[in-house]
């Protein structure tokens, strides 16, 4: 897989295709990578963090080489919409952010990103996005500081036999905290 570095009507269908619908978030997210590509030095292995959880990681994961399941892109759920491409060995890069401060008053996208109107209005904000492109995006270089982790030993839990990476206890995370499931009796 090669890096998709522009945004083009062929990556907006890939994205929606993606995605399970064209959304603006992912348009944004799409835009963010194509500035930070732009700005990056030439990287041989890139590594991507994104600081929410929602549409813009679908544009970067399409876009990139950078995954949740491959560990190269961290998603800190902070709510921002922002990117950073970086370089994972010399720890360069550039973050990306949608800039208020840019985002014409007048515009349904304004509305939108602030909440005042809902999803009826995508059509109308990504129409505005496919224009506005990267007008609405501030970047700065920046180092990252991430240390990549080492895999821990497997071990298999005391209470439930499930071999789980050990963090020097002997009971999975599952059974030391209120589990996100409840076993059916059949």
């Amino acid at each position: 897989m090669e890096y998709i570095k522009k945004v083009d009507d062929a990556l907006i269908k890939k994205l929606e295709e993606f995605h399970g619908a064209l959304v603006p978030g992912l348009i944004i997210g799409a835009y963010m990578v194509e500035l930070a590509y732009e700005r990056l030095d030439a990287a041989e292995f890139v590594d991507a963090v994104v600081e929410s959880r929602k549409c813009i990681a679908d544009s970067v994961q399409l876009m990139t080489k950078c995954t949740v399941g491959n560990g190269w892109l961290k998603v800190y759920d902070w709510g921002i919409f922002a990117i950073t491409l970086y370089d994972k060995r010399r720890k360069d890069g550039i973050r990306v952010c949608l800039d208020e401060s840019k985002i014409p008053k007048d515009t349904i996208t304004y509305e939108w990103f602030f909440r005042k109107v809902g999803k009826h209005s995508h059509p109308e904000v990504n129409k505005e996005l496919l224009e506005l492109k990267k007008t609405i995006l501030s970047y700065e270089p920046v180092t990252v500081n991430i240390v990549r982790q080492k895999s821990p030993p497997i071990q298999c839990c005391e209470v439930c036999g499930t071999p789980f990476p050990s963090d020097g206890k002997n009971i999975c995370p599952a059974c030391r905290a209120d589990k996100y499931y409840t076993i059916k009796l059949l």
